[in-house]
């Protein structure tokens, strides 16, 4: 190969492929970039977390809200229930004899 045309192919390639300097400065510019991006991405993350921690907060308050009525509304329905209870064992030792009673069968045995 002639040198005229070992230094038109050198021409040709730098002019087609980038230097070290340039390929360099494009990967620096590609790490900010990226940079830039991880941090926007990770900024996104930390407000979906957020989101989801005050979703799950409002969900536990508005399922813990009805179990405390629903309490409310039992204590009355025990307390009458406990009596209730009370006088029916009452009625069915009157009837069937003490529970005690070994010989006395009841219907629901």
């Amino acid at each position: 190969m002639r040198p005229e045309d070992r230094s038109e192919l050198i021409e040709a390639m730098r002019a087609r492929f980038p230097t070290r300097e340039e390929m360099n400065a494009r990967f620096d510019e590609l790490r900010r970039h990226f940079d830039v991006v991880s941090e926007h991405t990770s900024a996104q993350i930390r407000l979906v977390a957020e989101g989801v921690q005050t979703l799950l907060e409002r969900s536990e308050a508005r399922r813990d809200e009805p179990r405390a009525e629903l309490a409310e509304q039992l204590d009355p329905l025990r307390a009458g229930y406990g009596h209730l209870q009370a006088r029916v064992e009452r009625l069915e030792g009157e009837v069937f004899g003490e529970p005690e009673d070994p010989t006395v069968r009841r219907p629901d045995e």
